[in-house]
């Protein structure tokens, strides 16, 4: 098996990035800072800049055959470049162009994984009640 070119790779996460039709922002997960009260608060959430990204929202499946586990996770694809970690949260504000009238908040469930031509995230939607919980 031979590994791609450098130019195959650069062909490659061009259609992937021309191909990512939301946008969203990448909020960075911020320990929370002690007071006079208190060594540690709740963690903050800065938000960058928006970024085109692309989104496959949730699909429900079973994790055991004949219960009612039920597992909800959707997918973000982003630029291989995008410097992201485990507990930064990403809301998507703009799905095919249009801006969303929701405050779509999700986290990312295990690793990011990267491919050839991007970024692959497993996210589940978090409230910004648990924003602040986490």
């Amino acid at each position: 098996m031979s590994a791609f070119s450098s130019a195959e790779l650069t062909a490659m996460q061009a259609a992937q990035e021309a191909h990512m039709m939301d946008t969203c922002v990448i909020r960075r997960y911020v320990d929370g800072q002690g007071d006079d009260y208190g060594p540690d608060g709740p963690p903050s959430y800065p938000e960058d800049a928006p970024i085109a990204c692309g989104f496959k929202p949730a699909s429900v499946r079973e994790i055991m055959d004949g219960t009612q586990v039920a597992m909800k996770t959707a997918e973000i694809r982003l630029p291989i470049d995008t410097e992201i970690d485990a507990k930064d949260h990403i809301r998507i504000t703009e799905r095919f162009g249009e801006t969303l009238l929701t405050n779509e908040v999700y986290r990312i469930v295990g690793e990011p994984k990267r491919g050839p031509s991007g970024l692959v995230l497993q996210v589940e939607t978090v409230s910004e009640e648990k924003v602040l919980e986490r």
